[in-house]
């Protein structure tokens, strides 16, 4: 079995991005290290998503994982991908819409169990 380098798991999701109109920026700051291989901006929200490649089973550098710390500190959204049906899933679910818990399938997993019906209440109860 052939070992899988980084552009294995990288090439493939840069170009599913572009092909469903992801704007997809490639990060190669010059001297600044530890920043996340590349930008992922969604057209419909405006989200931004940072996604550092690794060959499956790496770990980041102690450098990468400060960045990622702080850029979620940030608030931004940071992924480390190491397949690349990971990333693919991730852009797949961030270009939905969001929706609302009562438009949900109430059977999905993490759906709600139930909902919360105020009733009056008397000194009975």
């Amino acid at each position: 079995m052939p070992v899988l380098e980084i552009r294995d798991v990288q090439n493939p999701v840069v170009r599913w991005a572009k092909e469903h109109g992801i704007l997809c920026v490639r990060v190669t700051p010059k001297g600044d290290k530890g920043w996340p291989d590349c930008i992922f901006v969604i057209p419909s929200t405006g989200r931004v998503i940072w996604m550092e490649f690794k060959a499956p089973g790496k770990q980041p550098e102690p450098i990468q994982t400060y960045r990622h710390r702080q850029l979620k500190e940030a608030k931004q959204h940071v992924y480390l991908v190491d397949e690349k049906s990971v990333g693919i899933s991730i852009l797949k679910a961030e270009l939905e819409p969001p929706r609302l818990p009562e438009e949900s399938d109430e059977n999905a997993p993490g759906a709600p169990v139930g909902r919360f019906v105020p009733r009056p209440r008397t000194w009975e109860d």
